[in-house]
């Protein structure tokens, strides 16, 4: 896919299965992933506004929610999407606008969204 080349995505998710599929999915298409699957461990991965191009974030991880990582994003001004099985209606004010993918999803709505996310 053109254009994917050195775009570095952050990929918050932590079922593992789907984890492995996404990240496996993504770089085949030609972007460079980085995995995280706790809220601690992706915080740990925010270096500044340069660390990243987007970030695809599963809204509950393990019972805790993703959103203090969203702000962060927010405020470095790295576009996001949430992934989540309970919909828009679970989402703060602040961040209702960010686009959701609806869990269970397929390959080519991610990459469209991904793809929309960084044009």
């Amino acid at each position: 896919m053109t254009g994917t080349r050195d775009r570095r995505l952050l990929l918050v998710e932590d079922e593992t299965y789907l984890a492995d599929l996404v990240c496996r999915f993504l770089r085949s298409a030609g972007y460079e992933v980085t995995h995280a699957a706790r809220l601690s461990e992706a915080v740990a991965l925010l270096t500044g506004a340069d660390c990243f191009d987007a970030a695809v974030l599963d809204v509950n991880l393990a019972g805790v929610e993703v959103f203090p990582l969203a702000r962060d994003l927010r405020n470095l001004g790295i576009p996001l999407l949430f992934a989540s099985g309970y919909g828009k209606e679970g989402l703060p004010g602040d961040l209702a606008h960010y686009p959701m993918l609806q869990k269970p999803y397929q390959p080519d709505p991610l990459l469209e969204a991904v793809s929309a996310m960084l044009s």
